[in-house]
């Protein structure tokens, strides 16, 4: 059975932006990161880097750490 429902962390973390930001759709937040609504979709499909995490947080305000968590990235381990 098929639904419209997002699931799996990366889809936590798009959509946790999208209600910090109050943007109303996945287009909104690429407009804000100033990426492509492709790009966006990437995100959505698990190809979440570094530069990502930092326009995600500088757009939602949410922190590194909470964008990794919600992302499934584990965190860095101090060496």
């Amino acid at each position: 059975m098929r639904t419209n429902e997002p699931k799996g962390p990366r889809n936590t973390l798009v959509d946790a932006c999208l209600a910090a930001t109050g943007l109303k759709n996945d287009s909104a937040l690429a407009r804000a990161m100033q990426v492509s609504l492709p790009y966006m979709s990437r995100i959505r499909h698990g190809h979440i880097g570094s530069t990502v995490l930092i326009k995600l947080h500088q757009e939602s305000g949410i922190s590194i750490a909470e964008l990794k968590a919600m992302a499934g990235i584990p965190p860095a381990i101090a060496r």
